[in-house]
């Protein structure tokens, strides 16, 4: 009942080659490094959509209604929730890139322990329920 490892070795039934098979073997290593190139991707375009949303509702006030003059207290908060956008991309970008960073030194060195600690997934959709939260009582309290 020790950590649970995966095994990235020929021959351990990553890939179902045998030591007979080490081309099999290979490519199945090639293929899961490719796996978590594209998952880094994917989280830097994230975080490059979390960074410009930000952005825009800093810059363009998307918490001000249309056609009236603009209460002080929008400026605030538009400024403060595109801040915090900008702040959660560049986050996400520096956590994604540390984690696989680890994940490639560890792979290869063959040590495939199951990650720990919070999925950054996991982070990034709660710290967007409170983004939109707070978006939705600024909304409410600037038509009120």
């Amino acid at each position: 009942m020790g950590e649970e490892r995966l095994s990235a070795r020929p021959g351990d039934g990553e890939t179902g080659g045998t030591d007979a098979q080490p081309g099999l073997a290979q490519s199945g290593r090639q293929l899961v490094y490719l796996a978590a190139e594209r998952t880094l991707l994917t989280w830097v375009r994230a975080a490059v959509a979390l960074i410009v949303l930000g952005f825009a509702v800093d810059r363009f006030g998307l918490l001000l209604s249309p056609g009236e003059p603009p209460p002080v207290h929008a400026f605030v908060w538009s400024s403060w929730l595109g801040l915090a956008l900008v702040a959660t991309g560049v986050v996400v970008s520096v956590v994604s890139a540390v984690r696989y960073r680890r994940f490639a030194v560890r792979y290869a060195r063959g040590d495939l322990r199951l990650g720990s600690g919070i999925p950054l997934g996991v982070a990034l959709c709660s710290l967007l329920a409170l983004a939109g939260a707070v978006l939705v009582v600024c909304l409410w309290w600037v038509s009120s």
